[in-house]
Protein backbone atom coordinates (compact mmCIF):
# COMPACT_ATOMS: atom_id res chain seq x y z
CA UNK A 1 0.00 0.00 0.00
CA UNK A 2 1.06 3.56 -0.68
CA UNK A 3 2.38 5.68 2.22
CA UNK A 4 -0.38 7.33 4.24
CA UNK A 5 -0.25 10.21 6.72
CA UNK A 6 -1.45 9.96 10.30
CA UNK A 7 -4.25 12.35 9.39
CA UNK A 8 -5.45 10.08 6.57
CA UNK A 9 -5.21 7.03 8.83
CA UNK A 10 -7.37 8.79 11.43
CA UNK A 11 -9.92 9.74 8.76
CA UNK A 12 -10.08 6.12 7.57
CA UNK A 13 -10.96 5.02 11.10
CA UNK A 14 -13.37 7.90 11.75
CA UNK A 15 -15.30 7.31 8.52
CA UNK A 16 -15.19 3.51 8.73
CA UNK A 17 -13.49 3.10 5.35
CA UNK A 18 -11.75 -0.28 4.94
CA UNK A 19 -8.11 -0.17 3.84
CA UNK A 20 -8.89 -2.47 0.89
CA UNK A 21 -11.15 0.23 -0.57
CA UNK A 22 -8.27 2.74 -0.50
CA UNK A 23 -6.05 0.18 -2.23
CA UNK A 24 -8.69 -0.30 -4.93
CA UNK A 25 -9.07 3.47 -5.22
CA UNK A 26 -5.34 3.85 -5.77
CA UNK A 27 -5.42 1.11 -8.41
CA UNK A 28 -8.63 1.97 -10.28
CA UNK A 29 -9.73 5.47 -9.24
CA UNK A 30 -10.10 8.45 -11.55
CA UNK A 31 -7.36 11.06 -11.03
CA UNK A 32 -7.89 14.79 -11.19
CA UNK A 33 -5.30 17.44 -10.37
CA UNK A 34 -6.45 20.02 -7.87
CA UNK A 35 -4.05 22.70 -9.20
CA UNK A 36 -2.59 23.09 -5.73
CA UNK A 37 0.05 20.41 -6.16
CA UNK A 38 -2.16 17.48 -5.16
CA UNK A 39 -4.22 14.85 -6.91
CA UNK A 40 -7.79 13.86 -6.10
CA UNK A 41 -8.76 10.22 -6.62
CA UNK A 42 -12.36 9.06 -6.72
CA UNK A 43 -14.57 6.43 -8.30
CA UNK A 44 -16.44 7.83 -11.28
CA UNK A 45 -18.72 5.62 -13.40
CA UNK A 46 -15.87 4.43 -15.61
CA UNK A 47 -13.66 3.55 -12.63
CA UNK A 48 -16.52 1.67 -10.93
CA UNK A 49 -17.22 -0.32 -14.08
CA UNK A 50 -13.54 -1.17 -14.53
CA UNK A 51 -13.33 -2.26 -10.90
CA UNK A 52 -16.48 -4.38 -11.28
CA UNK A 53 -14.92 -6.18 -14.28
CA UNK A 54 -11.48 -6.68 -12.70
CA UNK A 55 -12.36 -8.15 -9.30
CA UNK A 56 -14.58 -11.03 -8.22
CA UNK A 57 -18.30 -10.35 -7.97
CA UNK A 58 -18.53 -11.16 -4.24
CA UNK A 59 -15.52 -8.91 -3.50
CA UNK A 60 -17.14 -6.05 -5.38
CA UNK A 61 -20.40 -6.50 -3.47
CA UNK A 62 -18.50 -6.27 -0.18
CA UNK A 63 -16.94 -2.91 -1.02
CA UNK A 64 -19.66 -1.41 -3.23
CA UNK A 65 -21.20 0.58 -0.38
CA UNK A 66 -17.83 2.27 0.26
CA UNK A 67 -17.18 3.50 -3.29
CA UNK A 68 -18.43 7.04 -2.59
CA UNK A 69 -15.03 8.05 -1.22
CA UNK A 70 -12.19 10.27 -2.33
CA UNK A 71 -8.52 10.50 -1.45
CA UNK A 72 -6.13 13.40 -1.82
CA UNK A 73 -2.53 12.59 -2.70
CA UNK A 74 0.26 15.04 -2.04
CA UNK A 75 2.82 15.96 -4.67
CA UNK A 76 5.06 13.20 -3.29
CA UNK A 77 2.34 10.55 -3.73
CA UNK A 78 1.48 10.20 -0.04
CA UNK A 79 -2.22 9.84 0.83
CA UNK A 80 -2.93 13.11 2.68
CA UNK A 81 -6.62 12.68 3.52
CA UNK A 82 -9.67 10.60 2.69
CA UNK A 83 -13.39 11.10 3.07
CA UNK A 84 -16.86 10.40 1.78
CA UNK A 85 -18.05 12.30 -1.27
CA UNK A 86 -21.24 14.18 -0.49
CA UNK A 87 -21.11 16.38 -3.57
CA UNK A 88 -20.03 16.03 -7.16
CA UNK A 89 -16.32 16.62 -7.76
CA UNK A 90 -16.15 19.21 -10.53
CA UNK A 91 -13.04 19.82 -12.59
CA UNK A 92 -11.26 23.07 -11.73
CA UNK A 93 -12.26 26.04 -13.85
CA UNK A 94 -9.78 27.01 -16.53
CA UNK A 95 -9.98 29.30 -19.50
CA UNK A 96 -10.65 26.21 -21.63
CA UNK A 97 -13.99 25.79 -19.83
CA UNK A 98 -15.18 29.24 -20.85
CA UNK A 99 -16.72 30.08 -24.18
CA UNK A 100 -15.47 33.47 -25.28
CA UNK A 101 -18.32 35.66 -26.36
CA UNK A 102 -18.36 37.57 -29.61
CA UNK A 103 -16.30 40.66 -30.05
CA UNK A 104 -18.93 42.83 -31.69
CA UNK A 105 -20.09 46.04 -30.02
CA UNK A 106 -23.44 44.57 -28.89
CA UNK A 107 -21.98 41.60 -26.99
CA UNK A 108 -20.63 42.30 -23.50
CA UNK A 109 -17.03 41.31 -22.89
CA UNK A 110 -16.84 39.84 -19.39
CA UNK A 111 -13.07 39.49 -19.51
CA UNK A 112 -12.10 43.11 -20.12
CA UNK A 113 -11.04 45.39 -17.27
CA UNK A 114 -13.06 48.39 -18.43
Amino acid sequence: MQPITHHAQARLQQHGIPAIVIERLLDFGHQMHDHRGGTILFFDHRARNTLRRQIASDSFKQIESHLDIYAVLGSDGVVVTVGHRTQRINPPLTLHNFCFLGTDANTPNYFSKT
